[in-house]
C-alpha cells in the first residue's frame, strides 16, 4: 500500500517507481519539483508515509553527483548543495542501519532544513498566492520557538473567570483587557507555527445548514433577543468543540450564519465584529464562501449607512457570479440611497428582464425609485399593488407589510394626502412595534416619517411626539449618523410653530440629546463640520428650553440644560469654522447662529445670578455642583 501511494504521489502511476538498480535522480528530481510546486500530499500521516516511503525506495548506492545535478535542474543555488549532500549521506549510510521510524523523522528533518534555505525564492512566490505551498510544512519537525516552563495556570482560569462575569455583565472595558491579557499569557511561537496549510473541505455551504438565520424574527422584542441570545450560545459552544476556531468549516458557516441572525435584528456592532474576524478565512476559500461574505457584507454597509461601500462589493459581487435578480436588486436599492435613481431604476428593470416578469419585489423598487424622483402619481399605482400583493402571498409577513406601508404613506404625504399618509405610516409603526419592538431602526424611521405627515397635517403635538421617540431610538442606534438627528431637529424647531407655551416641551430633549452626543463620540463621529452643524441645533433647542425662570428646582435644571448648550457649541465653533476654512461647505451662517447663541447663554446665566442674588441664597445654591 505504501509503494502504491508513493507511485501515485510521483509518478501518478504504480509501474513507474525506480527500483533499487535504477537511476534514482528522475525521483530526486520529482521530489524536488514536487517542493517547489507544493504538490505534497495533504495531511500529517500522508506526508509522514511520503517521506518514509521515499526514503525506502533510494537505491543503496547513492552517487554524490545526484543531488547537485537535482538541485541545477530545479534552478536551485549551488551554495545549499551541501544540504542534499548530507541527505545523500544520511540515505547511503542509515538505510541499513536506521529503524523505519526513525529513518522517516531524519528525512523530514533534512526536508525541512533544505525547504528552509533551498527553497527561500520559490516558496515566497507561492504562499500569497495559495494555501498549497504550506501543505509540505505542515507534517514537518519545523523548529519550535522556548515555551517556558512556568505557565500559570491559575492566573489563566482566574483570568477566563473574570471574563465570564464581564461578558454577562456587559463589561466591554475589561472583556478588552482580559482578551489581551489571555493572548499574551499563549506560549511564544514564530510564524512558521501558526501558518497552516489549506483548512479542510470536507464542508458544503448550502442554505439548509444555515438554519439560525432562516427564522423570521416576528415574535416582537424579548422573543427576538431570546432567539438571538440562543444562537449566540450555541456558536460558542459550536467554537469551544472545534480547536480549529474559524479554520473549521463548519463554525465558519456558523459564524455566516450568526451574522445575519445580528442584521435581521439590526445588531450591527456585533455582525460588523464577527465579519471583520471571518473576512480573511471566507475570502481564502474562495466559492461560495467569498459570494455569501460579500453579499451579507454589502448588507451591513447599507445598514450603517456605507451605501458606497456596499455598491463596491456588489459591483464586485456581479463580476464574480452570473447574472442573478437578487444581486441586481441590490444593486438597484444601493444606488436608489446613493440618490443615483436612474441607474437604480435600470438595474431594477434588468432584474425583472431576468426573471422574464414583474414581480411584487420589482414593483415596489420601482415605486420608491419614481418616488424619490418626486413622480408621485407614477409611484403611487406601483407601491399600493406591491403592498396588495404582498397582504395576498404572505399576509403574516409583519416586518415587510410595515415596509410598505411606510413607503405607501411616504408617497402619500408627498402627494398632499396627509391623512392617508398617517393613516398607513401609524399601522407601519404598530406591526413593527409587535413584530420587532421599539428599539428598531425601522421602528424608529417608521416614528419619524409618522411625525412629518403628523405635522404636515397640522397635528403638531402628535408630531412633536412622534419625532421625540424617533430622536431617541435612532440617537441609541449602532448606525448613528448625525443627519438623521438634524433633519429630526430642524423639524421640531422650523416646521412646527415655536411659541412660549410649547417651548418648554423642548426640554425633554435632554436625554436624547445627551445619548446621541456620547454614541456620536463613541464612534469617531464628532470631528467634522457635520457633527458641528448638528451641535448647533442641538444646543439651540436646550437654550429655547432653557430660560432662567420658574422655582428654584426649574432655574437649576435649567442651568444644567444650558451648560449641556454651552459645551455643545464651544465644540462645534471650531469644526464649522475649518469645514468653512477649508472650502467643504460655507458655513459662516452656523458660525454666526452660534456666536448669537453663546451671548443668549450670557444673558440668561446673568439674569439666573442676579435671581438668586436677590433671593439671598447665592449663585452656589443653583449652580452645577
Amino acid at each position: 500500500m505504501l509503494q502504491a501511494r508513493l507511485r501515485r504521489y510521483i509518478w501518478g502511476s504504480e509501474n513507474m517507481l525506480p527500483t533499487a538498480q535504477e537511476d534514482p535522480l528522475p525521483v530526486l528530481q520529482k521530489l524536488a519539483e514536487l517542493l517547489w510546486r507544493a504538490e505534497f500530499p495533504e495531511g500529517p500521516q500522508d506526508q509522514r508515509r511520503f517521506v518514509a516511503g521515499f526514503a525506502d525506495c533510494l537505491p543503496q548506492g547513492l552517487k554524490e553527483e545526484w543531488p547537485r545535478r537535482a538541485l541545477e535542474a530545479q534552478g536551485a543555488k549551488s551554495s545549499a548543495a551541501d544540504l542534499w549532500t548530507r541527505f545523500d549521506g544520511f540515505a547511503s549510510g542509515a538505510m541499513r542501519r536506521m529503524p523505519h521510524a526513525a529513518l522517516a523523522r531524519a528525512g523530514r528533518r533534512i526536508f525541512g532544513r533544505g525547504l528552509r534555505r533551498l527553497g527561500t525564492r520559490q516558496v515566497r512566490e507561492v504562499v500569497p498566492q495559495s494555501f498549497e505551498a504550506l501543505k509540505v510544512l505542515s507534517g514537518l519537525d519545523l523548529p519550535r520557538r522556548f515555551k517556558g516552563s512556568d505557565f500559570d495556570a491559575g492566573a489563566c482560569r482566574a483570568a477566563c473567570e473574570a471574563l465570564s462575569r464581564s461578558v454577562a455583565e456587559g463589561n466591554h472595558h475589561q472583556v478588552d483587557g482580559l482578551m489581551v491579557a489571555l493572548r499574551l499569557m499563549m506560549p511564544a511561537q514564530s510564524g512558521s507555527e501558526r501558518a497552516f496549510a489549506r483548512p479542510r473541505e470536507d464542508f458544503i455551504l448550502r442554505p439548509e445548514v444555515l438554519t439560525w438565520s432562516s427564522q423570521d424574527f416576528l415574535g416582537g422584542l424579548e422573543e427576538n433577543m431570546r432567539i438571538v441570545q440562543k444562537c449566540e450560545a450555541d456558536f460558542a459552544q459550536l467554537m469551544a468543540a472545534h480547536a480549529e476556531g474559524f479554520r473549521a468549516p463548519e463554525v465558519l458557516a456558523a459564524g455566516l450564519d450568526l451574522a445575519v441572525v445580528y442584521l435581521k435584528n439590526y445588531s450591527l456592532d456585533k455582525a460588523d465584529a464577527l465579519y471583520s474576524a471571518m473576512e480573511w478565512h471566507c475570502m481564502s476559500r474562495g466559492l461560495p464562501w467569498d459570494v455569501k461574505f460579500m453579499q451579507d457584507l454589502a448588507t451591513l454597509r447599507c445598514k450603517q449607512n456605507r451605501q458606497a461601500e456596499a455598491a463596491t462589493l456588489l459591483e464586485e459581487l456581479a463580476r464574480r457570479t452570473p447574472p442573478h435578480e437578487a444581486t441586481l436588486r441590490n444593486l438597484g436599492t444601493v444606488y436608489n440611497m446613493l440618490r443615483e435613481h436612474d441607474k437604480a431604476k435600470t438595474y431594477f428593470e434588468a432584474a425583472s428582464e431576468l426573471v422574464g416578469q414583474r414581480e411584487k419585489e420589482d414593483l415596489w423598487n420601482l415605486g420608491i425609485v419614481e418616488m424619490h424622483k418626486k413622480n408621485f402619481l407614477e409611484a403611487a399605482p406601483l407601491l399600493e399593488q406591491a403592498l396588495a400583493a404582498w397582504q395576498q402571498d404572505e399576509p403574516e409577513d409583519d416586518v415587510t407589510i410595515a415596509k410598505l406601508r411606510d413607503s405607501v404613506g411616504m408617497c402619500y404625504d408627498g402627494m398632499g394626502r396627509h391623512e392617508d399618509a398617517i393613516f398607513h405610516l401609524a399601522e407601519a409603526r404598530a406591526l413593527y412595534e409587535r413584530s420587532i419592538g421599539t428599539e428598531s431602526p425601522l421602528y424608529g424611521t417608521a416614528c419619524e416619517r409618522l411625525a412629518r405627515a403628523l405635522v404636515h397635517a397640522g397635528r403638531h403635538q402628535e408630531g412633536f411626539e412622534a419625532a421625540l421617540e424617533a430622536f431617541m431610538v435612532i440617537a441609541l442606534q449602532d448606525a448613528v449618523h448625525p443627519t438623521p438627528l438634524f433633519e429630526l431637529l430642524g423639524l421640531m424647531l422650523e416646521e412646527m410653530p415655536l411659541e412660549s407655551g410649547n417651548l418648554p416641551r423642548l426640554a425633554q430633549l435632554q436625554v436624547p440629546i445627551a445619548a446621541a452626543v456620547r454614541n456620536l463620540h463613541f464612534r469617531e463621529m464628532d470631528r467634522d463640520g457635520n457633527a458641528g452643524v448638528l451641535y448647533e441645533r442641538m444646543a439651540r433647542a436646550l437654550v429655547l428650553s432653557s430660560p432662567a425662570t420658574g422655582d428654584a428646582k426649574e432655574r437649576q435644571a435649567a442651568q444644567v440644560r444650558r451648560s449641556m448648550a454651552r459645551a455643545l457649541l464651544t465644540q462645534a465653533a471650531p469644526l464649522v469654522a475649518e469645514a468653512t476654512q477649508q472650502g467643504l461647505a460655507d458655513l459662516s451662517h452656523i458660525s454666526l447662529l452660534i456666536d448669537m447663541q453663546l451671548r443668549t447663554l450670557d444673558s440668561q446665566d446673568a439674569q439666573q445670578r442676579s435671581a438668586a442674588l436677590a433671593a439671598g441664597g447665592g449663585v452656589g445654591g443653583i449652580g452645577v455642583r
